[in-house]
Formats: structure tokens, C-alpha cells, sequence
């Protein structure tokens, strides 16, 4: 039996629980096992303190759970469209069946070429989804928070190309904060010891920089780290934190859906 907005809620849900579950894949890493620290010094003692994952492909499996969240979010505002269209015309043509989605357009022109997605909906509901596309910069607040509707729409597009049609989309981690510990042998001293955070961990990345007193090659310096971590997304030459995006997606999604709800008078 059809339910109306029935699957883009399933949808959401499904964004919901898959959330957790990659909250939960993230929380069970074994960070000991994960990476290897070391520094690299110069002959004044002044050191770079390194991480990397001791395996290269050690992030897949949080690209595929982060792939199926961007998956759903995509398809649940396709959900809405068509649900929209088929309370409106009570049947679709297969062409329309064919066309039928959400456009997300960077331009007025792109969504000119893109309306026909949308034909079958009512005027009014066309010109909303019109009002909210990226180029038209909209922001939000609702009982949740502030949000940059457009934004977050032209965000979760982007990334839904990538994912669907280039590659697995993370690249890796954040070390975000964090304390390093030194323990150099007799005679020498840990003058100066810095973390630095920020660097994404797709190979290697920079954490803290030191300076050892009475440094001299040769004994080994022992470094121990507890650092936290956040997933990274590259999306260009920016690297953006997923666990902030998915929660702000899955609210514009659902301000989305209410709004078609509202249009048809449905609580």
C-alpha cells in the first residue's frame, strides 16, 4: 500500500541508524594498531613528530558506511519528488516515471535544463524547490539550529557524484587534539614539545614539532601519543569533518519533506 513521504522517512531513518553504525566502527578502532609515530630530527635536536596508518587501505571500510549515508540522503529527496508527483497526477507517464528527481543546479541556467525533473509537480512546490537550490544561498532556523540550506544541498550533491561515480570519498582522519609524550634517554633533556593538529591523514601527517637538549645521534627517543580523531571528506582542496555534515544534511533533508508534507496538507 502507498504511503505518502513514507519511503524518504525510511530513508532518513536508514541515515539515522547508519550513522550510528559508523560512529560505533569508529569508536571500536584500535588506534594502537592503527598508526605508527616517529620524529624526525635535525643535528640541533630540533624534531618533526610523524603519524601515519600502518595500512593503506585501513580507512576503506568507513568510506563504504559514509557511502550509503550519502547514498540515502540523495535518494530520500528523490523519494519526495516523486511521491510529490504521483499525489498530483494520481499516475505517471513512463517518461515521466524515467525523468523524475530532486535537481540540485549551481545556476539558473542548469536548473532552466533541469525542470523537466520536476514537471509533474505542482507549480507552487516547483517554484519552493527552485527558491532552495544552492545559487540561491538560502539559510534555515528551525527548532534544531541555523542551517545553510543551499549549502548543505550543493555539498551533499558534490559528494554524491564523487562517491557514486569517482571513488570512495574519505581519505582519511584528523588528528584534532590530542598530548604527546617523550622519553629520551639520560643526559638529554625535552626542552620544547608542540602538537599541532589539523592534518589529514591520507598518507602521513605532521602532529607536534620538539626540540631535545644534549641532543646526539644514536640512543632512541621514545614517543607515546593519545590523540583524538575526526573522519575526513576532501572535497577539492578542502578538507571537511563528516561527522559535522551528515547531522546538518539529515536536518535540511527533513526541513525539505515537512515542506512537501505542509504543500499537501499532510501532518
Amino acid at each position: 500500500m502507498f504511503v505518502t513521504f513514507e519511503t524518504c522517512r525510511q530513508r532518513t531513518d536508514r541515515v539515522a541508524d547508519q550513522g550510528k553504525a559508523l560512529a560505533e566502527l569508529w569508536r571500536g578502532l584500535d588506534t594502537g594498531s592503527a598508526y605508527t609515530t616517529w620524529i624526525d630530527f635535525q643535528d640541533d635536536g630540533a624534531g618533526e613528530i610523524f603519524i601515519k596508518p600502518v595500512k593503506s587501505d585501513w580507512f576503506v571500510q568507513f568510506s563504504l558506511q559514509f557511502g550509503e549515508l550519502l547514498y540515502q540522503l540523495r535518494a530520500a529527496l528523490d523519494s519526495c519528488v516523486y511521491d510529490a508527483a504521483l499525489i498530483h497526477k494520481g499516475k505517471l507517464t513512463a517518461k515521466e516515471e524515467k525523468a523524475v528527481m530532486f535537481p540540485i543546479c549551481t545556476d539558473d541556467p542548469e536548473f532552466r535544463n533541469s525542470e523537466r525533473r520536476i514537471e509533474p509537480l505542482p507549480d507552487k512546490l516547483r517554484a519552493y524547490i527552485e527558491s532552495i537550490q544552492p545559487y540561491k544561498k538560502v539559510v534555515i532556523t528551525n527548532n534544531v539550529g541555523t542551517y545553510p540550506l543551499s549549502q548543505i544541498l550543493d555539498i551533499l550533491n558534490r559528494w554524491s557524484v564523487i562517491d557514486r561515480h569517482r571513488r570512495l570519498h574519505i581519505v582519511g582522519t584528523i588528528p584534532m587534539s590530542g598530548r604527546i609524550e617523550l622519553s629520551p634517554p639520560n643526559g638529554m633533556t625535552v626542552d620544547e614539545l608542540i602538537f599541532e593538529s589539523g592534518g589529514i591523514l591520507e598518507d602521513q601527517s605532521k602532529i607536534g614539532t620538539c626540540k631535545i637538549g644534549n641532543f646526539f645521534r644514536g640512543p632512541k627517543i621514545g614517543v607515546k601519543t593519545q590523540l583524538a580523531f575526526e573522519i575526513g571528506v576532501k572535497d577539492g582542496d578542502v578538507i571537511a569533518i563528516a561527522s559535522n555534515s551528515i547531522p546538518a544534511t539529515l536536518v535540511v533533508v527533513w526541513e525539505i519533506m515537512e515542506q512537501f508534507k505542509k504543500f499537501f496538507g499532510i501532518a
